[in-house]
Formats: structure tokens, sequence, C-alpha cells
């Protein structure tokens, strides 16, 4: 199965917007450097391991009301564990 993945930074660029595109952690301190070496528009894209916890963070579909925290994450495992009520 073929994974596509956009080149937000690239698509930034395109629109004339500087853009830089980093992937690993020891990227983090030039990336921020990059963003705040000039007063200009710039977008800097981090990329995380699909399978990284990032919190906090807002599921698909939901609103931002609805937004897991860290502390939230043993009762959504032990309610997936459990399964549908009903």
């Amino acid at each position: 199965v073929a994974v596509f993945q956009t080149d937000v930074a690239g698509f930034a660029e395109s629109y004339g917007i500087a853009g830089q595109r980093i992937t690993n952690p020891s990227e983090v301190d030039p990336g921020l450097a990059f963003l705040l070496r000039d007063r200009e528009p710039a977008l800097l894209e981090v990329v995380i391991p699909a399978d990284e916890k990032v919190f906090p963070m807002i599921q698909a579909g939901k609103d931002q009301e609805e937004m897991v925290q860290f502390s939230d994450l043993k009762r959504l495992l032990e309610q997936r564990r459990q399964g549908p009520k009903g």
C-alpha cells in the first residue's frame, strides 16, 4: 500500500512563504532558529511518528472542547478495552 505524505513546507514555499521540514528531534533547535530569524511569515513542518502520543490532542471528528489530555489516557484505554456499552 502506497502512503502519500504532503510536503507542507514545500507547499508553503510555493506561495512565497519560507518553509522548513524537520523529522528528527535534533532538528528542533535549528528549526526554531529558522522560524525566529526574521519577521516574515514562515512555516515549520514537524513530522511526528504516527504511533507517537502527542497531547493535548483533538480526535478526528471531535470538537476542541473534547480535547484529550494525557491525564485522560488511562480512562480512554480502559473504555476501549471494555468495548461499546449498550
